[in-house]
């Protein structure tokens, strides 16, 4: 099945080659909409909550949390491997 969401990134790529080309501003705003969406997978949909409005249940908060140090350790643990195999990879031979 075909994520429906896949097709609205194409105006924001559109916006950033045509009218801000090499600003960078979409960019950020993808980056940030990106880690804000992995950062929402942990979170569960309230039982009558309207989509956009301020959690109000303290689970969901914790929940909030959790997706937050586990998306920021992830990219803190990517970080330092990338740092750790740079140093090894200027070694290996290319074929």
């Amino acid at each position: 099945m075909k994520s429906s969401s896949s097709w609205r990134a194409w105006p924001l790529v559109a916006f950033e080659v045509f009218v801000f080309p090499g600003h960078f501003v979409s960019a950020i705003l993808g980056i940030v909409m990106i880690v804000g969406g992995l950062v929402m997978t942990f979170v569960p949909k309230e039982p009558g909550g309207m989509p956009g409005v301020l959690p109000s249940f303290e689970g969901t908060y914790a929940a909030l949390r959790t997706g937050a140090v586990v998306v920021v350790g992830g990219l803190a643990c990517s970080l330092l491997l990338w740092m750790w195999i740079s140093r090894f990879l200027p070694r290996f031979a290319v074929s």
